[in-house]
C-alpha cells in the first residue's frame, strides 16, 4: 500500500505572500466524512481530522490550504493543513481558519511606532519640543524656547513666561467618564506661585476642559471643568511641591464621574486628595490645544522647569508610576519590547502586520471589549498568533476567535454551568498532580526560570507578594540556600495538594446538550473518587460514539488555566504556609 503525506508549511522567510489565488480562492467541497474527530484545548487552535474516500471527486477537492466548512457539530470554518492519501482514502487535518494567523513570522521591529511604553505622547525636552509617543503630536514653543540641564537629562525652562502648545488637539480628548494618565517631571521657581499656574492643560483659563497646575498654596491642582465651581472635579493634593526639588507627578483619571476616580501620584506616592469640588456632570470636551507650561491663550504659565511630559489614554498601574519616579534617564528612543505597553495597543499591530498577508476577505480585528491593561512582554521571533498567545499569558486570559466574523479575543473563555448541570461523565483516570510545569515555570527558590530570574527576583514584581515571601523567610529564621530550598519543597507540596486533574468521558447527546467547549466550568460530584466541586475544561476530544475531556480543578488554576495569575498562585500558597504553620 502505497501512503502519500503533506503538511502545510508556509515559507515563513518570505516578506510577502501571493493572497486572493489558488488555492486560497477555492473551498473543499466534502460531503462524504468517515471516522472524523474534533480536538478543542483551551488556548490552542482547535483542530478537526477525517477522512474520506480516495476518488477523483475527493482528491480534486482535499487540496492544501483548501477552505473547510463543517456544518454539524459545532460549526467549524478552517482551512486544510495536512492530509495522508492512501489507496483508499485520504486522511485530513483542518485547523480553524485562525490558523492564517501562524503564516507569517512577527519580529519586534514590525511595530516601528510602538516605543517606551507605548504613551500617545511623550515630549522628553532634548533641545526639541518632539513627539516621540505613538501619535507624534510635536509641539511649538510660545514665547522663547529654552533649555537647560535637568534631574534626568536636558529639560524644559518654563521661566520666561514661555510655553509649549502641542497639534492634533483632539488626540488629547477625552470625555468626563473616560480614562487617561498624565505625568511629568517638574520643579518649582523659588518663590512659589502667587497664583495658580498650569504645567499641562487642554482648556482656556479655567474654562471647560482639564488642567493640572501648582496653587497658591503651593499644592497640586486638578481639576475636569464643565462650569467652573458649579460642574466640575477640583481636587487638591495633600504634599506641598514649592521646596526646591524635582518632582515626579502622574495624574490618573479613572472610570467615573467623582473625586474618587481622579488620584494624584507625587513621586510615585498616591497621595490623599483634598476635594474642593465633587458635582461633575457635564461634558469637558474642547477644541483647545494641549498646553504645557500654561494654556493655549498665554495665561496662568508656570514658572520653573518641566520634563519628561507623557500622556496615555488608559490607567497606569502603581507600579508603572512608580517605576517612572525613579528612573534616573530618559529610555532610549527604539527602546526593545519589554517595558510595560497596552495590551490592545501591541495587538493591534500585531493584526495590522498580520492582515498584510491574508487571503481575500479576511481582515482581523479585536472584540469590543479587547483589554487594555498594561503587560510586560518581550518578543524574539513569534508567529503572530504566539505573539498574541504571549500577550493572553502575560494578562492570565484565554486567546480564542470568532473565525467567522474573524474577531481576535483574550478574556477567560467559557461559561459555568448551573449547578443542577452535573456531569454524566465516566472517570477514566484517578485524580493526579502535574508538578512538572508547574516546578518549572516558578522554579524552586534559588533555582533559575525560563528568563534567567529567581524565584526571589520575580516576587519584586508584587508589593504583597514580596511581603508574604519575606514574612515566609524571616518567621522561619530562614538564611541558608538551602532552607529557602525547603520553602520550595513545601510550596511545591501545598500546589500538589490544591490541583487535581483528572480525564473522563460523557455522552455525545449530553456534548451536544451542554454545548460544551474548552473553558467551561462544570459541576462535579464523585466523593468515592475523590472528585467534588467546580472543574474547568482543559481538552475536548469529539468522536461519533464518545466524548474525552481532560479537567482541572478551578480552586488553584494556574497557567493553563489562567483564571489566576502565576502571582497569585504563589502569593495563595504562601498564605496557607503562614496561616498553618506549615514545617519547612
Amino acid at each position: 500500500m502505497t501512503t502519500v503525506s503533506t503538511i502545510l508549511k508556509y515559507d515563513l522567510s518570505g516578506s510577502s505572500g501571493v493572497v486572493g489565488e489558488s488555492p486560497f480562492q477555492a473551498k473543499a467541497k466534502l460531503d462524504e466524512l468517515h471516522t472524523w474527530k474534533l480536538t478543542d484545548k483551551l488556548n490552542k487552535l482547535t483542530m478537526y481530522e477525517f477522512t474520506v474516500p480516495n476518488t477523483e471527486f475527493y482528491r480534486a477537492n482535499a487540496i492544501i490550504e483548501r477552505d473547510v466548512f463543517v456544518p454539524f457539530l459545532k460549526p467549524f470554518r478552517g482551512i486544510v493543513c495536512a492530509k495522508q492519501q492512501n489507496e483508499s482514502t485520504i486522511t485530513l487535518l483542518a485547523c480553524e481558519l485562525a490558523f492564517h494567523l501562524t503564516r507569517r513570522i512577527f519580529r519586534k521591529n514590525a511595530l516601528p511606532r510602538i516605543k517606551y511604553g507605548s504613551p500617545r505622547t511623550h515630549i522628553k525636552f532634548e533641545n526639541n519640543v518632539l513627539d516621540l509617543g505613538v501619535q507624534s503630536n510635536n509641539g511649538t514653543w510660545n514665547g522663547t524656547d529654552r533649555f537647560t540641564a535637568g534631574h534626568i537629562s536636558i529639560t524644559g525652562d518654563f521661566r520666561a513666561n514661555n510655553s509649549v502648545n502641542l497639534a492634533n488637539e483632539s488626540n488629547f480628548d477625552r470625555e468626563n467618564n473616560q480614562t487617561f494618565t498624565w505625568m511629568c517631571r517638574f520643579r518649582v521657581a523659588d518663590a512659589g506661585p502667587a497664583t495658580l499656574e498650569y504645567l499641562m492643560s487642554k482648556t482656556a483659563t479655567g474654562v471647560q476642559g482639564i488642567t493640572v497646575g501648582v496653587s497658591s498654596g503651593d499644592k497640586i491642582n486638578v481639576r475636569l471643568i464643565n462650569t467652573a465651581t458649579s460642574d466640575e472635579l477640583d481636587v487638591d493634593s495633600t504634599t506641598t511641591v514649592s521646596d526646591e526639588k524635582n518632582h515626579h507627578l502622574a495624574i490618573v483619571k479613572d472610570v467615573g464621574l467623582t473625586a474618587t476616580a481622579l488620584k494624584i501620584y507625587i513621586d510615585g506616592v498616591l497621595e490623599t486628595n483634598i476635594v474642593n469640588v465633587n458635582n461633575l456632570a457635564g461634558t469637558i470636551l474642547n477644541a483647545e490645544d494641549f498646553t504645557i507650561g500654561g494654556t493655549n491663550t498665554g495665561t496662568a504659565e508656570f514658572d520653573g522647569l518641566i520634563d519628561d511630559v507623557q500622556v496615555y489614554h488608559r490607567v497606569l498601574t502603581q507600579e508603572s508610576i512608580t517605576g517612572e519616579a525613579k528612573k534616573t534617564q530618559h529610555a532610549p528612543d527604539n527602546a526593545d519590547l519589554n517595558e510595560t505597553i497596552d495590551a490592545s495597543v501591541i495587538a493591534q499591530e500585531i493584526l495590522t502586520h498580520a492582515n498584510t498577508d491574508m487571503p481575500a476577505n479576511i481582515t482581523w480585528k479585536l472584540s469590543p471589549d479587547f483589554p487594555t491593561s498594561d503587560v510586560i512582554l518581550e518578543f524574539h521571533y513569534q508567529n503572530h498568533y504566539q505573539a498574541l498567545n504571549l500577550i493572553a499569558e502575560a494578562l492570565g486570559k484565554d486567546l480564542f476567535f470568532d473565525n467567522k466574523s474573524h474577531l481576535v479575543f483574550i478574556e477567560t473563555k467559557g461559561k459555568t454551568l448551573s449547578k443542577d448541570e452535573k456531569l454524566d461523565i465516566l472517570i477514566t483516570s484517578k485524580p493526579e498532580i502535574t508538578t512538572e510545569d508547574f516546578a518549572n515555570d516558578i522554579s524552586l527558590l534559588g533555582k533559575r526560570i525560563g528568563a534567567g530570574l529567581q524565584l526571589e527576583q520575580r516576587v519584586q514584581t508584587s508589593t504583597v507578594l514580596r511581603f508574604n515571601y519575606e514574612k515566609v523567610v524571616a518567621d522561619n529564621n530562614l538564611n541558608t540556600q538551602d532552607q529557602l530550598s525547603d520553602v520550595g519543597n513545601a510550596l511545591l507540596t501545598e500546589f500538589q495538594k490544591l490541583t487535581p486533574q483528572t480525564k473522563g468521558e460523557i455522552p455525545v447527546t449530553q456534548f451536544h446538550r451542554l454545548a460544551l467547549t474548552s473553558g467551561d466550568i462544570v459541576k462535579i460530584s464523585q466523593p468515592n473518587k475523590q472528585l467534588s466541586g467546580s472543574f474547568r475544561v482543559m481538552d475536548i476530544i469529539v468522536q461519533p460514539n464518545k466524548v474525552k475531556l481532560s479537567l482541572e480543578k478551578t480552586d488553584t488554576a494556574i497557567v493553563r488555566v489562567r483564571s489566576s495569575s502565576l502571582v497569585d498562585v504563589i502569593d495563595g500558597i504562601l498564605k496557607r504556609l503562614q496561616e498553618q504553620s506549615i514545617e519547612t
